[in-house]
């Protein structure tokens, strides 16, 4: 079931498993406040094959992730992950438009500051 397809025909299961898993850590890390190579730069590739633990693993980062963004403090300022740079609010906002029914598989995300891209053009 892991390596099975996805709507994004470049990533299995288990790759898009760990891509939750590392944003889950970008977000983290962005509502902290804090810089690392998960908050500076766009993630790789998601690996194929996804942690043996990834059962207990996703439920435990997603929930150190709600408690961050829970964090006043989260929402001041700027926050910085995959090496885009939003103002307060927008990480959830950008999500939510992703989202919608309307732009469901594309990006209408933030430009990256350092080079006023669009950061993807990828449907997935």
């Amino acid at each position: 079931m892991l390596s099975g397809p996805t709507p994004c025909e470049e990533y299995t299961v288990g790759a898009m498993l760990n891509h939750a898993l590392g944003l889950a850590g970008a977000f983290t890390s962005a509502a902290q406040k804090e810089r690392s190579p998960l908050t500076d730069a766009p993630p790789p590739a998601p690996a194929p094959e996804v942690m043996p633990e990834w059962r207990t693993q996703l439920p435990r980062r997603l929930a150190v992730l709600a408690e961050a963004w829970a964090d006043p403090n989260a929402w001041e300022g700027e926050a910085t992950a995959g090496g885009v740079t939003f103002s307060p609010l927008r990480p959830w906002v950008w999500w939510r438009s992703m989202r919608s029914p309307s732009t469901a598989g594309t990006w209408h995300g933030p430009r990256d500051r350092t080079t006023g891209s669009n950061p993807s053009s990828s449907r997935c």
